[in-house]
């Protein structure tokens, strides 16, 4: 080395260890994290500092990236930016032991390929990362313990299918979910995660997802589909007592899901009828994987398509797309429409479905819907239904304020006559 590199070197070794001896806190795991960061600011070479700066002891000092860092402790790429962003809004978040003993090994083996003299390694890692466990004694794993970030969580959501807006949910996932699996090597039990994603115009429909099983919404992450250049939302949780029931229902785990999925099994409640049910079941799924503006559902399993065929006793064409995939080989993916008069039960089956997708399929169900107000004209002439009521009914519906009133001038009004 140098005589230059050695000047650099010992100014910051001395740098680092007056830094280390004015105290460090640790009260959070916000402040350990940053700590750790500006402590291996001062002790690393310039040309492994990003441009963000910070102060201290009067002098301008840039930080290291915090992908940088993540790489450089051995974790992925962007670990240290999910981390922090963790610990800012759970006040129970730690960083687990099993993380801080990778830390340790990947700074000591990183920090002696920079000639930094062992003592001052040892130093450092005693005052930041021994400190840490010292003070908040985290535990040893954070990747199982859901229940950390979702404090609200219900675990047990998809246990009993017993209400038509957890039917609803349930063909959500059925068209936009999956499930993962991932083997733990210790002991050759499995963990399961459980994802949904939507499109950024579709934000509202994953958000309210997520607020109907109890998720974090801030444990939504946004991220950029380079290859379609759009926008997406995705919840992602892993949770065995959350995956189980949906695996016991027929949700096959993995990539070969959407090829082969199958009707779910639902049984009636004591309030409710299967076919209830099953019409929230299949508006989830279109509100996943339907046209908007349109009757058609989409789906590459013809055993599902021939299941909802076979269910709702419909006779409507099933078409057949070809595709090409990523890998080159040819694809198929089935069109079937479910037809107005099956549109129009559904959605007045449950009426809090994705309001996009209610609003745009209105105007071209209007004789299905017409049908149903029929049924409205008994009530109204023995006058146990007001016109105003009726018209609230028809907005639910998805009908705009205009077509309604065509509707109860045409259908309504003139039964009195």
């Amino acid at each position: 080395m140098d005589n230059k590199n050695l000047e650099s070197l010992n100014l910051r070794i001395n740098n680092l260890k007056k830094w280390l001896s004015e105290g460090i806190n640790l009260s959070s795991s916000l402040k350990f994290l940053e700590s750790l960061r500006i402590g291996l600011s001062l002790i690393l070479p310039s040309h492994m500092l990003g441009n963000q700066n910070f102060q201290w002891n009067g002098e301008i000092f840039r930080k290291i990236k915090r992908d940088d860092l993540s790489l450089f402790l051995g974790q992925n790429k962007y670990h240290i930016k999910e981390a922090i962003k963790k610990a800012k809004y759970e006040s129970n978040y730690f960083v687990a032991l099993e993380f801080i003993n990778k830390m340790e090994s990947s700074i000591l083996k990183n920090l002696s390929s920079l000639d930094i003299p062992k003592d001052i390694i040892y130093l450092f890692i005693d005052k930041i990362l021994y400190s840490y466990i010292k003070k908040n004694s985290p535990p040893y794993s954070n990747r199982f313990k859901s229940k950390n970030f979702h404090p609200n969580l219900n675990k047990d959501y998809f246990t009993n299918i017993n209400s038509i807006k957890k039917a609803y949910w349930l063909g959500l996932l059925w068209a936009d979910g999956w499930i993962s699996k991932k083997v733990r090597s210790a002991n050759g039990n499995a963990n399961y995660t459980v994802g949904l994603k939507q499109s950024e115009q579709h934000q509202n429909l994953i958000k309210d997802y997520c607020d109907a099983i109890g998720f974090n919404p801030l444990f939504l992450k946004k991220y950029l589909n380079n290859e379609y250049h759009t926008w997406y939302y995705q919840a992602q949780l892993m949770n065995n007592r959350f995956a189980i029931p949906l695996i016991k229902m027929g949700f096959i785990v993995g990539k070969k899901k959407s090829l082969n999925i199958e009707m779910p099994i639902l049984r009636n409640t004591l309030k409710l009828g299967a076919r209830e049910l099953y019409l929230g079941f299949l508006l989830g799924y279109y509100d996943g994987d339907g046209t908007k503006g349109r009757t058609y559902i989409t789906c590459g399993s013809i055993k599902l398509v021939n299941q909802i065929r076979e269910k709702f006793n419909l006779s409507n064409k099933i078409t057949k797309d070809l595709y090409l995939k990523k890998d080159g080989t040819q694809g198929k993916i089935y069109k079937f429409p479910l037809g107005r008069d099956l549109m129009c039960e559904m959605l007045n089956n449950y009426q809090n479905s994705f309001k996009p997708k209610r609003k745009a399929i209105g105007p071209m169900l209007k004789n299905s819907f017409e049908k149903l107000i029929n049924i409205k004209k008994k009530d109204f002439k023995e006058g146990k239904i007001s016109i105003v009521e009726i018209q609230k009914y028809i907005w639910k519906l998805g009908i705009n304020l205009e077509l309604s009133s065509k509707i109860i001038n045409e259908k309504i009004t003139n039964i009195i006559d």
